[in-house]
């Protein structure tokens, strides 16, 4: 069975140990590089085929979007970028995900490497998790980020981050679609709608 080779360039040591603790409960997963952005992105390892590389946004320097770039282009590599606050648009559409390093809901990240390890990623491409089941009843409720962020004990975040997985699986874009969806689906009921 082939290796799942990843690269994690983060300066924290407690949040690579984290993440690394975390991948090392899945089996042929095998980290390649670790360190900080400019070790990592200058390694010569990254120019052998990696499958996932997992980098700290706010470190990014514009030399450094070239490369990451050029690593997914060539290697279908997935890229997962961590942040503590947002994103810079223009960079947005290279992440394959970006996950809020702040974030304290473990199944977010649960959910994010079941989706990037499973042997079939096309088996469960569509397949919404059972909190993203959860955040999809509250916007078919009619209720805001922060009101379901509030119900259910997460932060905003992970709200955001659970509604562009839910829009991105379904490919539906309005509440109204995902609504109907959640309503044909039987996720939420007919009398629980405002």
């Amino acid at each position: 069975m082939n290796r799942f080779k990843y690269a994690l360039a983060e300066s924290s040591f407690v949040i690579r140990e984290g993440i690394k603790s975390l991948l090392n409960s899945y089996p042929n997963v095998e980290l390649v590089e670790e360190g900080n952005t400019c070790e990592v992105l200058s390694s010569h390892k990254l120019d052998n085929s990696i499958d996932l590389l997992i980098i700290n946004i706010p470190q990014l320097k514009e030399k450094d979007i070239k490369k990451i770039k050029w690593i997914s282009g060539n290697h279908k590599t997935k890229i997962i970028g961590l942040t503590d606050n947002v994103c810079p648009q223009k960079w947005d559409n290279i992440f394959y995900e970006i996950i809020h390093i702040n974030e304290a809901d473990k199944s977010l990240y649960i959910d994010l490497f079941d989706k990037t390890f499973k042997n079939n990623p096309k088996e469960n491409q569509n397949t919404l998790s059972q909190r993203e089941k959860a955040i999809l009843k509250h916007i078919a409720m009619g209720q805001t980020n922060n009101e379901i962020a509030e119900n259910l004990f997460i932060s905003s975040h992970t709200v955001m981050t659970h509604r562009k997985n839910i829009t991105r699986k379904l490919a539906i874009k309005t509440v109204s679609g995902l609504t109907v969806y959640a309503l044909l689906n039987g996720i939420v009921r007919i009398e629980e709608l405002q």
